[in-house]
């Protein structure tokens, strides 16, 4: 029984190393600032195969055709296996938003499936919480910080309806003025 279970680790642990023997591993480093880029994912062929960990490292199979490493805010780039060194240096992308937009054509059937779950969720409300009665706390009343909180929340919403009214609003008066976007007024 030992001999077979022997057999049986002895076995087991060589799978692995064949494995890793099967592999080879490469680094993806962002040259501008000298440091490994995590995340990336590699596609050898149609599959994906790897995605780099906290030090870029990731293991590639020893034979394949192209290396495609895609990553958002940098450039993808795809290699010839001739080609793949230990190390690949990638490019950011600083013209890429990053932004992904989809269109769609059933808007109106949206748009009921909106109104239906609103509805639903109301009604469902009103099930779960029904107004029994006058709700009514003393301490809301009496607490100093809690009177102090309403008022500066009151002072708060003045000055964002002034901002709003004026256009004041110096994040968006510097986002406008460097898209040169023209004011409201």
């Amino acid at each position: 029984m030992r001999r077979i279970l022997y057999l049986c680790i002895v076995i087991l642990s060589m799978l692995p190393l064949e494995r890793i023997a099967a592999q080879r591993s490469i680094t993806v480093y962002d040259p501008e600032t000298n440091t490994p880029v995590r995340g990336f994912h590699i596609w050898t062929g149609k599959e994906k195969t790897d995605t780099t960990n906290m030090f870029g490292t990731a293991a590639l199979p020893e034979k394949f055709d192209t290396l495609l490493l895609t990553k958002p805010g940098y450039i993808a780039l795809r290699i010839p296996s001739k080609l793949v060194k230990d190390t690949i240096p990638v490019i950011k992308d600083y013209n890429n938003i990053g932004e992904v937009v989809v269109y769609g054509n059933r808007q109106n059937e949206f748009q009921e499936a909106v109104k239906r779950w609103t509805k639903q969720d109301r009604v469902e409300l009103q099930l779960r919480h029904p107004i029994t009665g006058i709700d009514f706390n003393l301490s809301d009343i009496l607490s100093a910080k809690r009177r102090r909180d309403k008022r500066n929340s009151k002072k708060m919403a003045k000055i964002f309806n002034r901002m709003d009214a004026t256009d004041d609003d110096p994040i968006i008066h510097s986002y406008r003025q460097a898209l040169q976007i023209e004011p409201k007024h």
